[in-house]
C-alpha cells in the first residue's frame, strides 16, 4: 500500500541558509518533511549535519507547489517508522527538474540513491526508468531512514509533490495511469487521422488545421507529463525545456488558427481575427529564437514564461469574443465551440493556475480530461460541419440544375420566338409584296415601271436583312470588330439609339467559337437596347485583358430592376452563351439610371 503522500508547498525564502551556529544534535520526531534554500555548491553531507544540530533552521514542507523561484531547494524527508522487508520507493511527480539527486542517511551512512539526474542530464541517467523521478529505498531500514533530495530548478516554476510507496502498489498505479494516458492519447490519434483523410477528400483547410492542433496537443500533453523525454530524445539532456517551450506556443499558434477556421472569424468578426493574427506572429517570433538560444530564455524563464502564458490566455479569451459575437449568426457552431472551449479553458487554467503557484499541484494531469474531451466534441463538431458541407454543396447542385434547366428552356423559348418572328416578316411583308408582284405580273393593273423595281428593292434588302440576322454573311472571313461594325451600320437607318465603338488590340485570329458568341451577344444586347431602352446612346467596348476577351455595353436608357433568376428572353440567351463559353457576365440596371453589361471570355 502508499505510505505516505506528501501534496505541498515550499515558501520561497527571502535567503538562503547558512551552515553557522551550529546547536546539539536533534532528534526529528514523526512523519515529517521539511526545506531549506541552499547555494548550489553546499554538498550533501554540510545539509544533513545543519538538519541534525540546527533543525530550526528549516521550514515545513506544508504544500507542493513553490511558484517561480531562483534558489536550489534541499527537501529532507523522515520515512515513517514501519519495519519490514518490503520494497519501498520515493516518488518526485515532476517530470521537469534541471538538476535532481537523492540521499538516504541509513545505518549511521550517508550515501547517494543513484547518480545525479534531470531535464539537463540524458534520460538514461536515471537508476529508475519513469517519467517522474523515482528512488528504490534499502530494504529493512524504512524506519530509521532520512531522504535528502537536491531539486535545482532555478529561473522556473517548481512542485514538490512527493510520495512513498510500496513498489507493487507503485507498479499498479503506474499502470492505470498510463493505461489512461493510452486512452486520451488514442482517441486524440483517431481524431488527428479523421481530420487528415476529411481534408484530403473535401479539401477544406479547416481539417488540416485541426490535424495540426491535434498533433501539437498530444506532443504538448506527451511533453507535460515527461514522456517526450523518454521516447523521444532520451539521449540529449537540456533538449526538454526547449523542447516544452517551443510545442507550447505551437499547439498555442495551431488552435488560434484552427479557431478562427471554424469560427469564420475573418469575415464575422475582422477586426478580433486581426488581432489574434498579432498573437500569433509574436509567439512565432517567440519561439523561433528557442533552439538557437535555449540558455537565454532557462535563465530568464520567470520572466519569458509569464510573457508566453499572457499572449495565449489573452488568444483564448479573444476566441471566446469571437464565438460569443457570432452566437446569433452561426449558432450550431458558436455552441459547439464554447462546449469544446470550455473543457480545455477549465483545465488550462488550473494548470496555468498551478504553474504560477497560485493554487496547489492537483494528483493528476487535468490536461488529459480537458484534451479528450475538447476532442471528442469538436470531432462531433466538424462531422457536423461536413454534414453541412454536403448538404449545401446538394443545395447548390439542384440550384445550378433548375437554373441550367431555365436558361434552356428560355434559350427553346428565344429559338421560337426568333423563328415566329421571322415567319411573321416572311408572311406579312416579304409575302404580300410577292404577291402584288404576281397580281402585276399576270395582267393586272400595271403601274409604272419604278413600282415594281422599287418592291424587288425592298425585297432584297429584307431578304438579306433576315439572312444577316440568321447568320451573317462569310462570318469564317471577316473579323469580328467588321462583323460589329456592320450591325452597328445597319442600325443608323433603323433604330434612334446612336451606337459607338471602341476596341483595342483585338487579333484578327479570335477562335471561330469566340467570334460567333461575342456577335451574337451584341447583336442580342442592340436589340434589347432597340426595343425596350428608349436610350439615345450607348457605348460599346472590346478589349483584352490578363488573356480575357472584355466586352463591355452601356447605354443611357430607362433602366430596369435585374434579377438573374427572372431574367428575360434575350438576357437569358446572353447568359446561356456566355455559360458555353466559361465566361463571366456582370449586369448592372436601375430604373432611370440605363444599363451597363459586361462580359469577361476566357481567351489564350
Amino acid at each position: 500500500m502508499r505510505i505516505i503522500f506528501f501534496n505541498t508547498l515550499l515558501f520561497f525564502l527571502p535567503q538562503a541558509a547558512t551552515l553557522a551556529n551550529v546547536n546539539a544534535l536533534t532528534k526529528v520526531e514523526g512523519n515529517r518533511a521539511y526545506y531549506i534554500h541552499m547555494p548550489d555548491s553546499v554538498q550533501a553531507e554540510s545539509v544533513f549535519t545543519l538538519f541534525r544540530k540546527s533543525p530550526e533552521e528549516f521550514k515545513p514542507l506544508l504544500r507542493a507547489n513553490q511558484g517561480y523561484q531562483k534558489e536550489v531547494v534541499w527537501v529532507i524527508l523522515t520515512l515513517p517508522a514501519i519495519q519490514d522487508y518490503k520494497e519501498y520507493l520515493v516518488e518526485l511527480r515532476n517530470p521537469h527538474i534541471d538538476r535532481v539527486q537523492a540521499f538516504i542517511y541509513a545505518d549511521e551512512t550517508l550515501q547517494p540513491l543513484g547518480n545525479e539526474t534531470g531535464d539537463h542530464l540524458p534520460f538514461l541517467s536515471r537508476s529508475f526508468t519513469h517519467r517522474n523521478f523515482v528512488w528504490y529505498l534499502p530494504a529493512g531500514t524504512l524506519s530509521t531512514s532520512i531522504v535528502l533530495i537536491k531539486i535545482n530548478k532555478r529561473n522556473s516554476s517548481l512542485t514538490i509533490p512527493l510520495s512513498i510507496w510500496e513498489a507493487s502498489d507503485f507498479r499498479q498505479e503506474n499502470s492505470r495511469t498510463l493505461i489512461l494516458i493510452g486512452i486520451c492519447f488514442g482517441m486524440m490519434c483517431l481524431a488527428a487521422i479523421y481530420s487528415l483523410l476529411a481534408f484530403f477528400f473535401l479539401r477544406t483547410y479547416i481539417y488540416l488545421r485541426y490535424f495540426f492542433f491535434i498533433v501539437t496537443a498530444i506532443l504538448f500533453l506527451l511533453t507535460a507529463e515527461g514522456l517526450s523525454f523518454q521516447f523521444l530524445y532520451p539521449g540529449y539532456g537540456k533538449v526538454n525545456d526547449a523542447f516544452r517551450i517551443v510545442i507550447t506556443g505551437a499547439s498555442a499558434i495551431a488552435f488560434i488558427l484552427f479557431s478562427v477556421s471554424f469560427l469564420n472569424a475573418s469575415k464575422l468578426s475582422p477586426k478580433v481575427y486581426k488581432a489574434l493574427m498579432v498573437i500569433v506572429y509574436l509567439l512565432i517570433t517567440f519561439i523561433m529564437p528557442v533552439p538557437a538560444v535555449s540558455t537565454f530564455y532557462v535563465q530568464y524563464g520567470y520572466i519569458l514564461f509569464p510573457l508566453l502564458q499572457s499572449f495565449i490566455i489573452t488568444a483564448f479569451i479573444l476566441c471566446i469574443l469571437v464565438s460569443v459575437s457570432t452566437y446569433s449568426q452561426q449558432r450550431q457552431v458558436a455552441l459547439f465551440y464554447l462546449l469544446a472551449y470550455s473543457s480545455i479553458l477549465f483545465t488550462s487554467t488550473l494548470t496555468i493556475l498551478e504553474d504560477f503557484g497560485w493554487i496547489e499541484k492537483l494528483p493528476f494531469n487535468i490536461m488529459f480530461f480537458g484534451g479528450a474531451a475538447e476532442v471528442v466534441v469538436f470531432s462531433l463538431a466538424l462531422t457536423y460541419l461536413i454534414k453541412q458541407v454536403y448538404a449545401e454543396r446538394n443545395a447548390l447542385s439542384l440550384k445550378v440544375t433548375r437554373h441550367q434547366n431555365d436558361m434552356m428552356h428560355a434559350y427553346v423559348q428565344g429559338i421560337e420566338k426568333e423563328r415566329e418572328r421571322i415567319a411573321g416578316e416572311l408572311h406579312d411583308d416579304i409575302g404580300n409584296r410577292l404577291s402584288n408582284l404576281q397580281r402585276i405580273l399576270v395582267g393586272m393593273e400595271i403601274p409604272q415601271n419604278n413600282y415594281i423595281e422599287s418592291q424587288v428593292e425592298i425585297l432584297h434588302d429584307n431578304v438579306r436583312r433576315l439572312s444577316h440576322e440568321l447568320a451573317p454573311p462569310a462570318i469564317h472571313l471577316k473579323g469580328l470588330i467588321q462583323m460589329i461594325t456592320e450591325l452597328l451600320e445597319e442600325q443608323k437607318l433603323v433604330s434612334r439609339t446612336h451606337f459607338t465603338l471602341q476596341h483595342y488590340d483585338i487579333p484578327q485570329t479570335l477562335p471561330e467559337s469566340i467570334r460567333k458568341n461575342t456577335y451574337r451577344i451584341v447583336q442580342e444586347a442592340v436589340n434589347n437596347i432597340n426595343k425596350h431602352a428608349d436610350a439615345s446612346q450607348a457605348d460599346i467596348q472590346l478589349f483584352l485583358h490578363k488573356h480575357k476577351l472584355v466586352l463591355t455595353i452601356e447605354d443611357n436608357g430607362k433602366g430596369f430592376m435585374y434579377s438573374q433568376l427572372y431574367a428575360g428572353i434575350g438576357l437569358s440567351l446572353i447568359q446561356a452563351r456566355v455559360a458555353t463559353l466559361n465566361g463571366m457576365l456582370d449586369i448592372h440596371s436601375a430604373p432611370g439610371k440605363g444599363t451597363q453589361l459586361m462580359v469577361s471570355l476566357p481567351f489564350g
